[in-house]
């Protein structure tokens, strides 16, 4: 265990219709498709065990019961998994809601699409030392990649402003080596999991822009230098991390 470790809880979220991998999500869920054998929702189950987070949430909709089938009640790997087995697919910040009134603790959010090694222990001292309502993890994009959304933070990484869907006029006014975009992983203290509305349509982003503006303490985590990142929910990433990761150009620490 982590030292400075303290009680939080997991929350995968894997319930998106995976479009954008079509046509390998046809018949197969997006979590279960495999890179090197292993299914890239267990990648992430075992960096939640790794850092000592076995009570995980998952959320569900798609091809569901092929997701339940698999991972069960989370046994047989060394966790205690809970669903939010969703009838319709619902926004992230509405999932998220509903199943942190079933988890009732601090929460450590991914995106079910992402495949990392990101130190965890870390990122929950760091969010437990400021004092923080909620963390927001964030990688430098790749100079021909420009972010989707952009975080501004100075070097105490309070979160400054929160962007998303920016122009290439915003764009070309962010130097390079500031162009921090959102990696879909968070932590949600209990205060600010509270704030979310019942029955939203908005997004998790959009809950990050609703925290900053009534002044909860709201923190940018960048990813380490030398920690495996990579948004897999299209398939050229996909494809691009399953060949990184199965010719051993990279080693997830997993």
């Amino acid at each position: 265990m982590d030292e400075g470790r303290t009680k939080m809880k997991g929350l995968i979220l894997a319930a998106g219709l995976g479009e954008r991998m079509f046509p390998l999500t046809r018949e197969v869920p997006k979590p279960l498709l495999k890179i090197n054998g292993i299914p890239i929702l267990e990648y992430l189950i075992r960096l939640f065990k790794k850092h000592d987070i076995k009570e995980i949430g998952i959320t569900t909709y798609y091809l569901k019961e092929k997701i339940l089938d698999y991972f069960g009640d989370g046994k047989n790997f060394g966790v205690d998994l809970k669903y939010l087995e969703e009838e319709s697919l619902v926004s992230s910040s509405e999932a998220v809601r509903e199943i942190s009134e079933i988890l009732k603790d601090d929460l450590l959010i991914c995106n079910g699409d992402n495949l990392t090694d990101i130190n965890l222990g870390d990122l929950i001292r760091f969010h437990n030392e400021n004092g923080a309502d909620l963390t927001v993890v964030s990688y430098l994009r790749n100079p021909d990649s420009p972010p989707s959304s952009h975080l501004k933070f100075g070097k105490d990484q309070i979160l400054k402003k929160f962007s998303e869907k920016l122009s290439e006029e915003e764009l070309i006014k962010i130097p390079l080596q500031e162009r921090y975009s959102n990696a879909g992983i968070y932590i949600f203290s209990l205060k600010s999991l509270k704030e979310i509305p019942k029955n939203t349509k908005n997004n998790i982003s959009e809950v990050i822009s609703l925290l900053l503006s009534k002044s909860f303490k709201v923190f940018a985590y960048p990813i380490k230098k030398g920690e495996y990142f990579k948004e897999v929910g299209k398939l050229e990433r996909f494809y691009s991390a399953k060949k990184e990761i199965e010719s051993k150009e990279v080693i997830l620490k997993i």
